[in-house]
């Protein structure tokens, strides 16, 4: 992580932010496990970071958004450079600071990760694959899929860190939730995008492409995969994952 935070300083690409994001979420899937409070005091500038990284993050996904669909609003255009600028500039100022903190927060969290029994592990995975069958079968609330989303990454997350013969026992495709994840995650930037397309098109600027046609489209392709979750989630005995 403080490789990417520095990286950014260097280069300001919006990757390396995205792989901050991505090494924050990974801790705060195995906190979760541990059943830690990811707002507790000692992980607050841990959260602090997550939070600055989205705010410049933000900007990055309005004008990639921008440049996609040949939105023509100059002035629009001008004012996200001006605060893309301005935010990434705030925060490399400040990346000295979250070096340090993020080391300190590197220091305490072994000390918070403790040694979870296998059994509650396989219920862990268990309960939280069933809260997602839910929210993907009810298919109606953004947020509720969005949210299924989440915890099918930090599954993912988890996994990642398991010991192989617990791995093999929870027998997941972890393909088949990389992909399912994937495509909620592109539907949910589309459906957003959407809602700005709205926004811009009511106050008189012109798209290229519309983004309705392509959100409902990631949306249908989520319904084909979702079908069958519990089935799909599990691989067969004779296979790997």
């Amino acid at each position: 992580m403080m490789a990417h935070l520095t990286a950014f300083h260097d280069s300001q690409l919006p990757e390396d932010l995205h792989k901050v994001r991505v090494q924050v979420k990974k801790i705060r899937a195995l906190l979760k496990l541990s059943r830690i409070d990811f707002n507790s005091l000692e992980l607050k500038p841990l959260k602090k970071l997550y939070c600055h990284v989205g705010k410049v993050r933000d900007v990055y996904i309005r004008l990639n958004f921008i440049a996609r669909n040949g939105l023509k609003n100059q002035r629009s255009i001008k004012y996200r450079h001006t605060l893309l600028e301005r935010e990434s500039d705030k925060f490399c100022k400040k990346i000295n600071a979250h070096l340090k903190d993020t080391k300190s927060v590197y220091e305490v969290i072994p000390g918070l990760l403790t040694n979870i029994p296998e059994k509650y592990i396989l219920h862990f995975y268990k309960k939280q694959l069933k809260k997602v069958a839910t929210a993907l079968v009810q298919q109606v609330n953004p947020d509720e899929i969005h949210m299924g989303r989440k915890k099918i990454k930090n599954l993912i997350y988890v996994y990642e860190t398991l010991p192989k013969p617990l791995a093999k026992k929870l027998r997941l495709s972890i393909a088949y939730l990389e992909e399912l994840q994937d495509v909620i995650g592109k539907w949910h930037d589309s459906f957003i995008n959407a809602k700005l397309f709205f926004k811009s098109r009511a106050k008189g600027s012109k798209l290229l492409l519309t983004p309705e046609a392509e959100s409902h489209e990631l949306f249908d392709r989520f319904i084909i995969i979702a079908q069958d979750f519990e089935r799909k989630t599990e691989v067969e005995k004779s296979s790997g994952n």
